[in-house]
């Protein structure tokens, strides 16, 4: 994928004098580094990890439970992904659960990384 700019010369009738500059490359993709990246997304994907492992403790049973209880709010757990952007509204319903459960999130972004 590339995004080009068009510059057309001023007072030219034909496309002779015109260049297509590109403006964003692939490698430029790549290569971005937006520091706050982690701030911006997976917030969800952490919730409901630290979610799980507080009122789970490793207990399978208890694991479906929670996702139940998430699914039943509209929310799919095993289609969030760390990369989706972050939905207030589904953090906010994260937390309704969390509460339901008697379970205290942390707001450590740090929290769940590998």
């Amino acid at each position: 994928m590339c995004i080009f700019l068009l510059i057309h010369v001023k007072g030219t009738a034909c496309n002779k004098h015109s260049a297509a500059v590109p403006l964003i490359t692939d490698d430029f993709i790549a290569n971005a580094r937006i520091p706050f990246h982690s701030s911006i997304m997976g917030k969800t994907k952490r919730l409901i990890d630290e979610l799980i492992q507080k009122k789970a403790q490793g207990n399978s049973f208890q694991e479906l439970n929670i996702q139940m209880k998430l699914m039943f709010k509209g929310i799919d757990v095993k289609k969030i992904t760390p990369e989706m952007p972050d939905d207030p509204a589904t953090i906010a319903k994260i937390y309704e659960v969390a509460q339901a459960f008697q379970v205290q999130l942390t707001a450590n972004p740090a929290f769940a990384r590998t």
